[in-house]
């Protein structure tokens, strides 16, 4: 604790944590005095991180493939970037997408301990449900701020997310924030304990002008700094290289030019009392002018008192959420990304790939020494391509006096190196075949492929479980804003979802987000459900309607009732087995009109082909949209869901041929239990090539003609 010798002491009571802003408590000298002292404490966080500063800088031209000017061997000589580091953080936020947010379930809760009424059960989906239409619906920008963080973040190796309550849009909102514009001291152990967090942030003259009416910001309006034109700051050479990145100099300022900010979240002692309170201190940068000083607590509930009513401990509100890649092996706050790991493997592939080109060039350039005795006219001895000279010497004294430079092709040896130091770049990056969406080859089994791409992805594993608990803490914060700022009943997106602020009540202890790092991928998810269903048509016991759905829900098949209603709806009748209505017509019991069975079969057939199509569609919107690489994962499961379908379509279509031509050789091959082989094979039944699981296993890997790996292929199919 620190005496900052205040004119002016403040009570951290219920009226100051309530107060949208205590500037008007302090006098002049005050603030100026706060102000400093809050400066001072942010440089010293900003020094302590210039090392890392300078990795971060180096990583990020990397992957934006920014290459300073050369001058060695020669002005002008290959220059070029490759794109390791971009190609590996591409991949990561791709498969980190996929993995960590799948479907509309963000959030979910379960109930810890016993719950015999049920309430808990029900409230704990409730509250998964809302927070989650928050984050895809109310706050639009939640998805797009994630996507833009996990590309970041593989980049740099820290990131952050900042959650609060707009005041504006009267809902919680998250904003990503850089790692560069969040300043804490290096050897900081958590965002729970810094001892100050400071947030760069830019503000317009509307933004000030906006909170000062609403009582949020000090008047500031009549202040020198305020009336004239902000500087261009000298924020260090991390933000110069940035505006060099983005062909930004310096140059004149003029009145939109924002002014920079520091939101410094940290504890002071301004009532004198010996103990620091939470208080979050916003100051313009340059003049360290105090612009907002409010209490850093949700309510008087996070303040602890003795009898005597003195403070013994205050809950510190959090607002910023740690995003964390590969721990620091220097144990300091920042973490590592592929910018530390795989920036010296680019570096010398670059001089690899460059020493290659300069060798081409020189190979296939001229030049050497000219005797004397040559004598060409015009005194120029550059000769461009299909260009004659006229000289005054013969062919025997050009020979003598025209000596070429020695030359000598590429070296094998730098391309071998190369090759293998990018095979060992995407080792360390997670890139390799089955992680990607390469094909593995025409002939490697579905297990195996399905295998390759498990083993790839867990390089990934752990970095996901992070993330995991990143979403997880962030998602805590917004459940805090519900428990203050939601309505007692709100309802939310149809008119039959509603949510009540008792929900989000002190009881929060008994339920837990669910937050699973080692969530299936689609590929493996459709294989589980394989394997269930060709269990059920095994073993005897099994809902085989139930089984249905979820094969169909591991499909992330949309409108799963009303494509597969089920025969306990009452909405169909269930279709008789061919084989067993052949029986019973020809044994005389029943009198049925095989033709008109034929005819349900064949509308069912043609279901099925609508819904392929309709797969076929969105595979095709999918490949526009996100490319074939970005979505490989996406088209496998795509690829599996028309092929099941197809060979369904085709079952149906086959017994309804057979029942109108009255061909009883192949009921035989019908399974006895009056399954669809389309959706399913039981192990040894030879009517279909490969069982869904395997769909796709040996041929290129196709959707509609096109190929996951960009290759295209011509197709019959309209659109896709």
């Amino acid at each position: 604790m620190i005496n900052l010798e205040l004119t002016n002491k403040v009570s951290y009571n219920t009226d100051l944590i309530q107060a949208p802003d205590l500037t008007d408590r302090f006098t002049s000298d005050d603030l100026d005095r706060i102000g400093d002292f809050c400066f001072q404490g942010y440089d010293r966080d900003l020094q302590s991180r210039m090392q890392w500063e300078r990795r971060m800088e180096s990583a990020m031209n990397m992957a934006m493939q920014l290459a300073t000017a050369k001058t060695f061997p020669w002005p002008g000589s290959s220059n070029v970037i490759f794109p390791l580091l971009t190609i590996a953080s591409l991949q990561f936020s791709a498969n980190a997408y996929t993995n960590l947010i799948q479907g509309d379930d963000i959030y979910r809760y379960r109930v810890l301990g016993e719950d015999k009424t049920g309430n808990l059960v029900e409230r704990a989906r409730r509250i998964g449900m809302h927070m989650s239409w928050q984050c895809l619906e109310e706050d639009a920008a939640w998805e797009e701020e994630h996507d833009r963080l996990l590309i970041y973040l593989s980049i740099i190796g820290s990131a952050f997310t900042k959650t609060y309550f707009s005041g504006k849009r009267k809902c919680p909102v998250t904003d990503f924030v850089t790692a560069q514009d969040l300043v804490v001291n290096y050897w900081t152990k958590n965002l729970e304990t810094a001892p100050r967090v400071t947030q760069v942030i830019q503000l317009s003259r509307n933004d000030i002008y906006e909170g000062v009416m609403e009582g949020s910001y000090r008047d500031v309006r009549n202040e020198e700094w305020y009336q004239s034109v902000p500087p261009l700051y000298n924020t260090g050479h991390v933000q110069l290289s940035a505006d060099r990145r983005h062909g930004q100099y310096p140059q004149q300022a003029d009145e939109v030019t924002p002014f920079i900010f520091c939101e410094q979240h940290r504890s002071l002692d301004l009532d004198g009392d010996g103990y620091d309170e939470p208080y979050i201190i916003t100051f313009e940068k340059m003049s360290r002018k105090v612009l907002r000083i409010v209490a850093a607590v949700e309510s008087e509930s996070a303040v602890s008192r003795n009898e005597a009513k003195r403070i013994t401990s205050i809950t510190r509100q959090q607002y910023f959420t740690k995003y964390g890649f590969i721990p620091s092996p220097d144990g300091g706050f920042y973490e590592s990304g592929f910018g530390v790991f795989l920036g010296p493997i680019n570096e010398a592939v670059d001089a690899g790939i460059n020493q290659l080109l300069d060798a081409g060039t020189v190979q296939n350039s001229n030049g050497g020494f000219l005797g004397r005795g040559v004598k060409m006219r015009g005194g120029s001895y550059t000769i461009a391509p299909f260009e004659w000279k006229r000289i005054d010497s013969i062919g025997d004294d050009i020979r003598k006096n025209m000596v070429p430079f020695p030359k000598s092709e590429p070296s094998k040896v730098t391309l071998e190196l190369l090759q293998l130091l990018i095979e060992y770049a995407r080792i360390v990056a997670g890139t390799q075949e089955g992680v990607t969406g390469e094909n593995p080859g025409q002939n490697t089994p579905a297990s195996t492929y399905q295998g390759m791409t498990e083993r790839g992805l867990q390089i990934y594993k752990m970095i996901f479980k992070r993330v995991w608990k990143s979403i997880k803490r962030e998602g805590q914060i917004r459940y805090g804003l519900n428990k203050t700022h939601l309505l007692v009943t709100s309802h939310y997106g149809d008119s039959n979802s509603v949510v009540y602020r008792e929900d989000y009540s002190d009881s929060a202890d008994r339920l837990a987000p669910v937050a699973d790092p080692n969530t299936p991928s689609a590929v493996l998810r459709i294989g589980q459900a394989q394997a269930v269903v060709q269990r059920s048509m095994m073993t005897n016991g099994y809902d085989l309607e139930e089984v249905e759905r979820m094969f169909l829900k591991a499909l992330q098949v949309e409108n799963t009732s009303q494509i597969y209603p089920g025969l306990k709806s009452g909405k169909v009748q269930p279709l008789p087995n061919p084989k067993m209505v052949d029986a019973q017509v020809k044994a005389g019991k029943l009198k049925l009109d095989k033709q008109k069975i034929a005819g349900q079969l064949q509308h069912q057939s043609k279901l099925a082909d609508a819904q392929a199509l309709k797969l076929k569609a969105e595979a095709a919107k999918l490949i526009k949209e996100a490319g074939a690489v970005g979505a490989a994962e996406k088209i496998k499961l795509f690829q599996t869901g028309i092929q099941i379908l197809e060979s369904h379509r085709d079952y149906l279509t086959s017994q309804a041929q057979q029942l109108a031509s009255g061909d009883d050789d192949g009921d035989q091959r019908t399974n006895q239990r009056g399954s669809s082989p389309g959706l399913a094979n039981a192990p040894g039944d030879e009517g279909s090539s490969s069982s869904p699981g395997e769909v796709g296993a040996g041929d290129s890997g196709t959707v509609g003609g096109e190929d996951v790996s960009g290759r295209s292929e011509p197709s019959g199919d309209d659109g896709v």
